[in-house]
């Protein structure tokens, strides 16, 4: 029995520093209340495939521009379970019971990282909301679940960081009113759309019905001066 002790007490200060906090990456574990789908730009399909990257990363505080990436990246579940991903463990580089803050994120092929889908600009990407989580050692107790995950979805890197933002610019050349707005710099992305109505409340939106000219990465569409009032928008399609 003595030998049984002695061994048992050489061991844990071992256990203590070889082990690492663990996290579970299971995005749907309804007994804990998590249910965090990921979504595409439509806001309705769910991610699945091999084509759709996810991937934790973690900051001891928290703060913006500190989060780094842990584990590896991983394709979303297929089938039932689309939108989401389960059964990962994934290490964090701290003393398990250390309190630290988790992001989702996710993205598109061709890019091997996120940082890269938004360096592109091109591609989706996207990124959850960051919760506070208690590590684990994995040993001694499961991996923490992801308590307070929410789902998310997919946008364009151009949405989220032109700056400065797009500009619709307006003047009246005689009888004509000139329209110019700036090309998208994304091969994957739709496009900049400019609507027109007659007033703001009330009236639908309705596209130009003018096929505008490129020149230098700007359109320009050209259409007849009415003597009611004209409201121009640009829109995100």
């Amino acid at each position: 029995m003595k030998k049984l002790l002695l061994l048992a007490s050489l061991a844990a200060p071992i256990l203590a520093v070889l082990a690492q906090g663990e996290v579970n990456f299971s995005t749907r574990v309804t007994a804990k209340g998590t249910i965090a789908p990921v979504r595409d730009v439509d806001g309705t399909a769910l991610l699945a495939g091999t084509c759709l990257w996810t991937q934790l990363y973690w900051s001891p505080s928290g703060a913006e521009g500190s989060f780094t990436p842990a584990g590896t990246p991983i394709n979303f579940r297929t089938g039932l379970l689309k939108g989401y991903v389960s059964g990962n463990t994934v290490t964090i580089p701290v003393t398990p019971g250390t309190a630290v803050w988790i992001q989702q994120r996710a993205w598109t092929e061709p890019f091997a990282t996120c940082e890269a889908a938004v360096e592109g600009s091109c591609g989706r990407y996207g990124f959850g909301n960051t919760i506070r989580v208690v590590t684990t050692s994995g040993i001694l107790d499961p991996p923490a679940d992801l308590a307070g995950l929410q789902g998310f979805m997919l946008g364009f890197p151009e949405l989220f960081f032109m700056n400065p933002p797009p500009r619709l610019l307006i003047s009246r050349d005689g009888n004509c009113v000139v329209l110019s707005w700036p090309m998208s710099t994304c091969w994957e992305c739709p496009g900049w759309a400019v609507e027109t109505s007659p007033a703001l409340a009330g009236v639908s939106w309705g596209p130009l019905g003018v096929q505008p000219d490129l020149t230098n990465g700007q359109y320009t569409a050209t259409v007849p001066a009415s003597s009611a009032a004209q409201l121009f928008r640009l829109r995100w399609p």
